[in-house]
């Protein structure tokens, strides 16, 4: 019952968005083009004003990779000092 209700649902979504976009392509084909050179000048001028900074040029990845690696790995063992109680608790239930 459910199946063919959204089959039909999904075909008129479709169709009702086909249609939108259908009506708004002459409009989209007559929009001017931007330009975005500006913009990419000042990314790269801003981008290099960074770079030059003491404290970005010595900044290293390595560090922060180093950190959360091994936060995972303390979590990992903490996680597998519960399992491993867990599973001596439920070897003591199925002794008895």
């Amino acid at each position: 019952m459910i199946a063919p209700i959204s089959i039909i649902l999904s075909l008129v979504s479709f169709l009702v968005v086909f249609f939108l976009f259908w009506k708004k392509i002459p409009v989209l084909v007559n929009l001017p083009e931007k330009k975005t050179k500006k913009i990419k000048h000042y990314v790269f001028h801003l981008k290099r004003k960074i770079n030059n900074v003491p404290f970005v040029k010595n900044f290293s990845w390595q560090g922060i990779l180093l950190k959360i690696l091994s936060k995972i790995r303390v979590l990992v063992l903490k996680i597998e000092g519960k399992i491993a109680l867990y599973l001596q608790k439920l070897r003591a239930k199925s002794k008895k």
